[in-house]
């Protein structure tokens, strides 16, 4: 995936406020490949995986690492939620 280095994070943006997960996902994924030090990628592929239920803490973990604002957030959210069944949290 070749995307330019200014539109990532608005790509990032849009897929994640049209709740693309799935696409958002693979997206993020690319850019944290190709950018291991682009914050908003990780932050966005762990946002993903757990709105596909497929993890995602590692990917916001290091997100924090690199210093993202808003990864702690989330890390957050999901302490808070850790003691609900699964199924019983939805996105968008």
């Amino acid at each position: 995936m070749n995307i330019a280095a200014g539109n990532e994070t608005e790509l990032l943006r849009r897929l994640y406020s049209e709740n693309k997960w799935s696409q958002l996902t693979q997206t993020a994924a690319a850019i944290a490949n190709q950018h291991p030090r682009n914050r908003e990628a990780w932050r966005y592929w762990g946002i993903g995986e757990l709105a596909l239920r497929r993890g995602g803490v590692d990917k916001l973990l290091q997100a924090a690492l690199l210093e993202d604002v808003e990864a702690p957030l989330w890390l957050g959210v999901l302490q808070e939620f850790s003691s609900y069944a699964p199924e019983r949290i939805e996105f968008g």
